[in-house]
């Protein structure tokens, strides 16, 4: 899993930001405006004792962010510079834009992706910006797929088509979801992006899906292979929260019970090849129970409450 840290120093007098990503680093300098001269040699020489002091990898590149968006002058100096292809320029209120699609994405690509186009590279040809933009509309299509995607079972069920849930009610549910989580696993647990989240030690992984109750009292999720079961697994603790729409509490499945029935749940395998299990749960007697394969066969769920 790819995700930028940032690490503050102070440098002489600079102040001098460093991302770092799979191996990869960037040195981030902050100005509030370009009105005054910005002596690039100076940055470029905060980044050289970085280098010298074996904090960053040599040629690493240089972002320079700027609070307001009138850059032109700054561009020009860039341009007309020897550090012309080490340096890039962006606005603060894109690098929140930025931010903001890393967080709703579930895909690593998305990710890269934005992270390539913080790094300098030709833009003669603009194959790369073209595939970022293509990537994410890609991923927003899946994230459909995945929250509001029809609920076909046809063993038992029939076909039946989920309507959608107004966001603004997702959104809130998955908050209050992982901050019960949190606060029973005493871990500051934190959105990494879309239903995907994690503390800062990247040890307690968590995904949470929310569902409405459907007219037979039951309850629907979708639990994909990719990216959900695949982030679950890679932390050393790994729960799928089970969030309602109707109700005050929800169900933290530990990784580790669910993969003990992955082959035992109902499956969809779209057209592109993503495997999604189905997850129904329902309610008898006031105990909640996820139905799996085997006929008259369920897991409990109350154990798992928060």
């Amino acid at each position: 899993m790819l995700r930028f840290s940032l690490q503050m120093d102070l440098i002489a007098r600079g102040r001098s930001g460093i991302w770092t990503a799979n191996g990869q680093s960037l040195v981030v300098e902050v100005k509030t405006t370009d009105a005054y001269t910005i002596r690039l040699d100076t940055i470029a020489n905060y980044r050289d004792r970085l280098v010298e002091e074996n904090r960053i990898p040599k040629e690493t590149p240089i972002l320079i962010v700027i609070g307001r968006n009138d850059t032109t002058s700054l561009e020009a100096q860039v341009r007309g510079s020897r550090h012309a292809w080490s340096m890039r320029i962006a606005g603060i209120d894109s690098l929140i834009k930025l931010m903001e699609v890393n967080l709703t994405t579930s895909s690593d690509d998305v990710t890269e992706k934005i992270h390539t186009i913080l790094r300098p590279f030709e833009y003669t040809r603009i194959d790369q910006i073209v595939d970022v933009v293509f990537t994410t509309v890609e991923d927003k299509e899946h994230q459909i797929e995945e929250e509001i995607s029809p609920v076909t079972l046809e063993v038992e069920q029939g076909r039946r088509t989920q309507q959608r849930t107004p966001r603004e009610i997702i959104d809130n549910k998955k908050i209050t979801s992982i901050e019960r989580l949190a606060k029973r696993e005493s871990a500051a647990i934190q959105k990494r992006r879309n239903s995907l989240y994690s503390d800062p030690a990247d040890e307690v992984h968590a995904v949470v899906v929310v569902s409405k109750r459907y007219d037979d009292g039951g309850y629907w999720y979708a639990y994909h292979e990719d990216p959900q079961r695949k982030f679950l697994s890679q932390g050393k603790k790994g729960f799928l929260v089970l969030s309602m729409t109707d109700k005050e509490f929800a169900f933290a499945v530990p990784f580790h019970v669910l993969e003990l029935v992955w082959n035992d749940l109902h499956q969809t395998v779209s057209d592109s090849g993503r495997i999604y299990k189905h997850l129904l749960t329902y309610e008898v007697d006031g105990k909640f129970h996820l139905r799996i394969r085997s006929v008259g066969a369920h897991l409990e769920l109350d154990p798992y409450k928060v």
